[in-house]
């Protein structure tokens, strides 16, 4: 009988428990999202390709990150069609333009992260934000251009990655809290 109220006392513990570990485990499957879909977009894309509609060379002036952006733009620019486009511009730079890749300076990613974790019904969601104005500004843009572009990569395996991590944060924090493991 007492292994019976033992179970009993354990499944409370765990139903008492859960308000306190589900934001823990929100926050690293939020983490995980992160990592993943940028590592995806970075290597595959999301099924976006870089614009070929051209631009005056000028109008990329001050954009360069590097010297064969610098040379590439002159270049352009004296020539007889002093036109480019996004992608030949990235080219010049030594960038992969294969496929957007919502990475040029790279900010947009090194600063996203995790928000405060919000209770919508019984789901706990960490919203992924910026830490800095001109990250957040370039979420919301590409966000605006793209729709979910972080959720559009959360498909398949990946998807499976995250269920593992919400399952493996989970039992690891109810080992910790009701266990003491």
């Amino acid at each position: 009988m007492s292994d019976v109220k033992e179970l009993i006392a354990k499944f409370k513990a765990l139903r008492e428990a859960l308000p306190e570990v589900m934001p823990s485990v929100a926050t690293s499957v939020s983490l995980t999202a992160k990592a993943i879909s940028e590592r995806t977009i970075k290597d595959k894309g999301f099924g976006e390709m870089y614009s070929q509609t051209e631009v005056p060379a000028w109008f990329l002036e001050g954009k360069q990150l590097n010297n064969g952006g610098k040379n590439y733009l002159k270049t352009v620019e004296d020539s007889d069609h002093p036109f480019t486009n996004w992608g030949e511009f990235r080219k010049a730079q030594g960038l992969q333009n294969s496929h957007v890749d919502l990475t040029y300076s790279g900010k947009m990613w090194a600063g996203m992260f995790p928000q405060d974790v919000k209770l919508e019904g019984s789901r706990y969601i960490a919203p992924l934000g910026n830490n800095t104005k001109e990250g957040q500004n370039k979420m919301n843009w590409n966000f605006d251009r793209y729709g979910d572009f972080v959720g559009r990569t959360l498909t398949g395996d990946n998807l499976d990655l995250l269920y593992n991590t919400a399952y493996d944060e989970l039992v690891r924090l109810i080992d910790q809290k009701i266990f003491n493991k």
